[in-house]
């Protein structure tokens, strides 16, 4: 992701909280306030969605499971650690539990989760090769939506 498009993104985010234009995540995934932003997509409609996160200072994402999606997270703006170690992109697969530890500072996070029913109709056995197949994905929904 190239500067031009962090300031774009980051641009839409701040636009959205300021017009409402998101969801609270509930007590039960999260510490603190952690506001999701929806982008593209809805997983069970369209089987892929991408939003954005803002976590502010000293929220957290509690750990949870993926039991019919895999998630990709990638670092905007702030500090991502995910279950103890620091990164800029992290990817749980299905069948996988992961958190975001509590932030040290507001942390801006794009997320993308594609649905085992897409990956399915990939032809593709997505426990082989985990990495690639999703990224492929991930980047062929991109350019197919001009995101």
């Amino acid at each position: 992701m190239n500067k031009k498009e962090k300031i774009e993104k980051l641009e839409y985010i701040t636009m959205s909280l300021e017009i409402g234009n998101y969801i609270l995540l509930n007590e039960a995934i999260s510490t603190g306030k952690v506001f999701k932003i929806p982008f593209r997509g809805n997983l069970e409609e369209d089987m892929f969605e991408s939003n954005f996160l803002y976590i502010p200072k000293g929220s957290s994402i509690k750990v949870h499971k993926h039991t019919n999606d895999v998630e990709l997270y990638r670092l905007i703006k702030g500090s991502l650690v995910v279950d103890g170690k620091e990164m800029n992109i992290n990817i749980c697969f299905i069948g996988e539990s992961h958190s975001i530890d509590k932030v040290s500072e507001d942390t801006f996070i794009e997320t993308f989760k594609v649905s085992k029913k897409y990956l399915d109709s990939l032809g593709k056995d997505y426990t082989d090769n985990k990495v690639k197949t999703l990224i492929k994905s991930y980047h062929r929904l991109e350019s197919e939506l001009s995101l």
